[in-house]
């Protein structure tokens, strides 16, 4: 799936949005709990659009992407605590960047 996004970093935003959001997705599931996997799911599919304009705001492609596959690494090496840690940096990161830019 981050193959797949490193293909749409030059412009193809629904592609690579929809590659975006698998990740958040499968990691999600690959924590485990049922119950987060299904709050991510349901957050990601009730506010598809306002994530597609955190994209665009947020509008730092190469960087989302380095920070998935950080991510991504900490999960394949079975590194809970570092997945974890990565996770919740990134996030804040996103949020931290979006509120900046709408300021």
């Amino acid at each position: 799936m981050l193959g797949e996004a490193a293909r749409h970093l030059s412009g193809q935003d629904a592609e690579l949005h929809e590659a975006n959001m698998t990740f958040h997705r499968v990691s999600a599931r690959l924590a485990g709990n049922s119950v987060l996997e299904e709050v991510v799911d349901s957050l990601l599919s009730v506010h598809a659009p306002e994530q597609r304009e955190i994209l665009r705001i947020y509008d730092d492609r190469r960087r989302d992407y380095d920070e998935h596959l950080t991510i991504l690494e900490a999960i394949e090496a079975g590194d809970a605590r570092a997945a974890e840690e990565l996770m919740r940096a990134h996030l804040i990161d996103v949020k931290t960047v979006v509120q900046q830019r709408l300021m």
